[in-house]
């Protein structure tokens, strides 16, 4: 009885004071030069709405991506962000790059296949399909 109680008095102190010991460090997702392959010389775009739905002129939101830069085109407005670079945060993307406009802009982008993606750019949230 006695050596079983030191022995598990010695374990438990064992595993203490190893845990203190060897402390493992989460690594942090770390930021990739370009876009992401699946992206790379690939066009993206909303789909059109019905034409019962359209109060104005019809209007589609467009991406096209290269190694390097993404250019982004709406009814109203373009622009070119360049010196991408992106990091994957457990199902998104977040891809930045800077614009004439602004210093580092974020995309916040989910796959969910080769045809369909989710975007956040702008403040235009839409499902857009490759074509």
């Amino acid at each position: 009885m006695k050596n079983y109680i030191v022995a598990t008095l010695a374990i438990t102190l064992g595993l203490a004071s190893g845990a203190g010991i060897s402390t493992t460090t989460a690594q942090a997702a770390s930021w990739h030069k370009g876009n992401p392959s699946w992206l790379v010389n690939k066009k993206y775009h909303t789909k059109l709405l019905p034409k019962s739905e359209q109060t104005g002129p019809n209007r589609r939101e467009t991406i096209i991506a290269t190694k390097s830069k993404i250019k982004v085109i709406g009814y109203q407005y373009g622009d070119t962000l360049k010196n991408m670079k992106y990091k994957k945060v457990g199902k998104y993307y977040y891809i930045k790059g800077n614009s004439d406009a602004t210093s580092y802009e974020t995309i916040k982008v989910r796959r969910y296949s080769s045809s369909k993606i989710h975007i956040n750019l702008y403040g235009l949230k839409e499902y857009m399909y490759r074509y």
